[in-house]
């Protein structure tokens, strides 16, 4: 029942300084459930590439992810600070999670809730289970949507960046279509109005002189050396 696509789950297989601990006997022999389609194979590949986390060399690498199923958090333990999770554990009945009453304890400093996604969209915006309401990222008017509200909490980066160029293309066609019956002044107006306004903005180009900086602050054996902080882009930006 994990959101996680094959995608995300894969590239657990690699990290370069955790090993990823799955116990085997967790791991369900086929897919259970009325699934069709993509869905079932987003499935049945999840399985499989849990099974090899399962059976996977683990070399000595300082950090360890634990993947934990069929448990419920019930509470937390501690007095003045987190000292440890206390959890239930579950079995699948009629496709759903039913306690046990076996309880048990994973000592820890910090908790990260993370329980499922939902769109919380301004007053007025259709949606559609944890999406906005969409037609390949359009909603309705000059109004358009991107990421996890357009097509729900599966992807990362390297999946919202395409996606959003899509939307940005969709815009652009669309404009072309209807072009709007009010001249307007573009890009000129918003540097017009932020700098009325005193607010130092990065154009475009900044944008490509700090990245250049990034790779030129890379150490031996790495791409770039990200800035940790805004100041530290807009300082490179001045030299």
């Amino acid at each position: 029942e994990a959101g996680f696509t094959p995608k995300e789950l894969g590239e657990v297989r690699d990290l370069e300084r955790c090993n990823a601990i799955v116990s085997e006997n967790q791991i369900p022999s086929e897919v259970y459930g009325n699934f069709e389609g993509r869905e079932r194979g987003i499935k049945e590949k999840n399985i499989k590439i849990l099974r090899e986390l399962a059976n996977q060399n683990k070399t000595d690498k300082p950090v360890k992810m634990h993947f934990q199923f069929c448990a419920s958090p019930v509470e937390i333990i501690g007095s003045t600070r987190v000292e440890g999770i206390r959890l239930e554990r579950t079995k699948i009945t009629d496709g759903k999670a039913v306690p046990t009453g076996d309880m048990f304890d994973i000592p820890c400093c910090s908790v990260i809730t993370a329980i499922g996604y939902q769109t919380n969209p301004p007053d007025g915006l259709p949606t559609s289970g944890t999406i906005i309401e969409n037609e390949n990222g359009w909603v309705h008017n000059n109004l358009y949507v991107v990421g996890w509200a357009k097509r729900g909490a599966s992807g990362t980066i390297p999946t919202n960046g395409p996606d959003s160029r899509n939307v940005v293309e969709l815009v652009a066609e669309n404009l072309k279509k209807h072009p709007s019956a009010d001249e307007k002044a573009g890009s000129k107006a918003i540097k017009k109005l932020l700098s009325d306004r005193n607010i130092r903005f990065v154009s475009v180009s900044d944008v490509g002189k700090i990245a250049e900086a990034e790779i030129n602050n890379a150490s031996q054996g790495h791409p770039w050396e990200k800035f940790p902080s805004i100041e530290g882009m807009l300082q490179a930006l001045e030299t």
